[in-house]
């Protein structure tokens, strides 16, 4: 009875701050349920549409020669069959993943540091992390999110294995792994944390089984025939890295790193985010534009600080930062590594580094006299949550609006034309560039092959053709325009 009593005293805290992190995210979060589809959510699922078969669809990276991505193909394979074009199911699954990867975080900093408060405060800092935007607003953004749960599983499980010494922990570790190398190729760093693990926080997690690398060698194994695969897709140039302009080295590297700076501060230079602050907050531009030098050199000061005067958990934090960012920058075009959702990973590294230094900070002999820890502490989550919270929310409304036009003008033109005739070329007028994925959109849901040109970016055509039809989105209203009157270029 004793140690069943014992038991709820020490899991009620953890379960409910599970509770308090849970309700933070669904609350943040709860405006993308009425998002819509866009960009590589219409190709990535409707690559789907006419595959039958889990067997086949399994195969759909991998006959491409893009990757090895077995489980990622057969996730969005299954949700396309479940939910079809209808997009709430996808968000609240979206929801769901991140607040799974959140949990784990939790987990993953309880382990190492054996305090509630850390644990708890690097939950709170990721799950409120503005660049988090386009892993749930984005519907496909979910592989990456899916690629996390079974990369933090995987250390999880292997650090519980050396904790208590049951087999079950490490055959799970070693199921995980296999999972995650089957969702994205970014997995492959997974081995060198394991090595990190084993080094770095040997003293830390004071168990002498840890120093033996035995455990370590069905990991490595695995990697054999998993590279030698990679190796081919790389050589036809089809895998991702090729694609977007190949993996090398130069001093683009040192550059593309710097973009670790974007974990503190948004990235003016992503399209999307320097639009979104350019409607809601001009004068932050200015500030951010100041701040972004001045990041990235004290950045560079904190981890001189953290190398010569760090424990051993921050140097592994550091670690964790700059390896799951590594892969990204050896891409030569450097553009590509703005993307938010690339700074998942680092993320979590960072997170759980920064709930440790402010938890320290906070309990300096000298500042813990003049402030309370916990009122300190509290206050910087505050100031946190409404400078990520905040505009999050604020993007996910101004992201449901153009989901808005989007929605109106894929379901009024089936309204208007259920069927095209084979061939049609369709000609949309929408309000700017950005809806240009309409182009790849549309034909999704016509059985037909059709040929769809927003304008902008194209130009109205001279006449129409019998087969050619011309709309005009405008006034909230999707209309086809006769084919003898066409506005003037």
């Amino acid at each position: 009875m004793a140690s069943h009593h014992h038991s709820q005293e020490f899991y009620q805290p953890i379960i409910l701050q599970w509770l308090i992190i849970s309700i933070i995210g669904i609350t943040l979060f709860f405006p993308v349920l009425w998002n819509y589809f866009y960009y590589d959510d219409f190709i990535v699922l409707g690559n789907f549409m006419h595959i039958s078969r889990w067997q086949d669809a399994i195969l759909d990276q991998f006959n491409t020669g893009r990757g090895f991505r077995f489980l990622e193909d057969f996730f969005v394979w299954s949700r396309f069959r479940l939910f079809g074009w209808s997009t709430v199911p996808y968000f609240v699954n979206n929801i769901l993943q991140h607040l799974i990867v959140t949990i784990l975080v939790y987990i993953l900093a309880y382990q190492i540091y054996k305090n509630r408060l850390i644990a708890f405060l690097a939950s709170i800092l990721f799950v409120t992390m503005f660049s988090h935007q386009q892993i749930v607003t984005w519907i496909t953004g979910s592989n990456v999110s899916l690629l996390t749960i079974f990369y933090l599983a995987t250390l999880i499980a292997f650090i519980q294995y050396f904790s208590c010494g049951k087999i079950g922990w490490y055959l799970m570790a070693v199921i995980f792994y296999v999972c995650a190398l089957a969702v994205g190729e970014y997995a492959i760093t997974l081995s060198l944390l394991l090595i990190g693990i084993s080094i770095l926080l040997y003293k830390e997690l004071k168990n002498n089984n840890l120093g033996s690398f035995v455990a370590l060698v069905p990991f490595v194994l695995i990697l054999i025939p998993y590279f030698w695969v990679q190796f081919g897709f790389f050589q036809k140039g089809t895998s991702q890295g090729s694609v977007m302009g190949g993996y090398t080295l130069g001093g683009h590297i040192f550059t593309n790193f710097m973009n670790l700076a974007y974990l503190i501060i948004p990235d003016l230079f992503f399209p999307r985010v320097n639009e979104f602050l350019n409607q809601n907050f001009p004068l932050g531009i200015h500030l951010i534009a100041i701040l972004d030098p001045l990041t990235k050199i004290l950045g560079i000061l904190l981890i001189i600080w953290i190398l010569i005067k760090g424990s051993l958990r921050n140097k592994f934090w550091l670690f964790w930062i700059f390896l799951t960012f590594a892969p990204f920058t050896l891409w030569v075009d450097s553009e590509l590594v703005h993307a938010p959702r690339y700074l998942y990973l680092p993320s979590i590294g960072f997170c759980i580094l920064l709930a440790d230094l402010l938890n320290q900070v906070t309990h300096w002999p000298g500042l813990e006299k003049k402030l309370n820890p916990k009122v300190s502490l509290a206050g910087i989550i505050i100031l946190w949550a409404i400078a990520n919270a905040g505009p999050l929310y604020i993007f996910q409304i101004q992201e449901n609006e153009s989901g808005k036009v989007r929605r109106t003008i894929v379901e009024q033109i089936q309204l208007i034309h259920p069927q095209f005739p084979p061939n049609s070329q369709i000609f949309i007028g929408v309000p700017n560039y950005k809806f240009r994925d309409l182009e790849w959109g549309i034909p999704n849901f016509y059985n037909e092959p059709i040929f769809v040109t927003t304008i902008p970016p194209g130009n109205w055509p001279d006449q129409l053709a019998e087969n050619q039809f011309a709309f005009l989105y405008e006034h909230k209203e999707l209309v086809e325009l006769p084919k003898d009157y066409l506005p003037k270029k």
